[in-house]
């Protein structure tokens, strides 16, 4: 059996291959991106990869087939983060920067999904909010008032608000545009302002 390593670098995720004594390269995943921590394959196939994207923070792939492919992933503890479950069946994408939680219903939370890490922009150019109201068992999809055609605004891990009622939400883009909500996301409003990049948004 031919011996497999792993190796992290701030260049990307390296798989190496033993061959006749010698170790060659023979996966790069993540070319160009730091990643700082990776768990080999499980048995099954599952393996996991941080990437520290500096800005966006830490980011973590999993990935069911030992490495050639990858996804990010939504995940939830509901004890003081002692453990961590994947939430899955997640649609339009579980990747994704933004998520707020209601203050008054840890069950409910909102989150704004892209495509990719390599592909930061909405799916089919399409704006969406995914919001849960059963702590990620299910989730519904918002778009009423958001862009549908030849979008390609992304909104950063802050740029996602929530107010004190859990009722109104405001949500800016890369592109500088800003919606809000005042039934939960359940419609969206542009906001008649024109502004730079938004790299955070809060309420107070």
């Amino acid at each position: 059996m031919r011996q497999r390593a792993w190796v992290a670098t701030r260049k990307g995720l390296f798989e190496l291959r033993q061959r006749a004594g010698t170790w060659q390269v023979e996966r790069i995943s993540f070319l160009g991106e730091p990643v700082s921590m990776v768990l080999p394959p499980t048995e099954g196939g599952r393996m996991y990869a941080a990437l520290n994207l500096g800005h966006f923070g830490v980011k973590l792939h999993g990935s069911d087939d030992a490495g050639v492919t990858w996804a990010g992933g939504i995940w939830r503890s509901t004890d003081d983060a002692a453990s961590w479950h994947e939430v899955t069946g997640v649609p339009v994408s579980n990747f994704g920067f933004a998520v707020v939680v209601h203050p008054g219903r840890a069950e409910t939370a909102w989150f704004v999904p892209a495509i990719a890490d390599q592909t930061r922009v909405p799916v089919n150019g399409a704006m969406a909010v995914n919001r849960t109201r059963d702590g990620g068992r299910s989730f519904e999809t918002l778009r009423s008032g958001l862009p549908q055609r030849h979008c390609y605004d992304l909104v950063y891990r802050h740029g996602l608000a929530l107010d004190e009622t859990g009722q109104q939400l405001l949500m800016g883009s890369t592109t500088g545009n800003l919606w809000g909500s005042m039934d939960a996301g359940d419609h969206w409003a542009e906001v008649d302002v024109k502004l730079p990049p938004i790299y955070a948004v809060r309420m107070g």
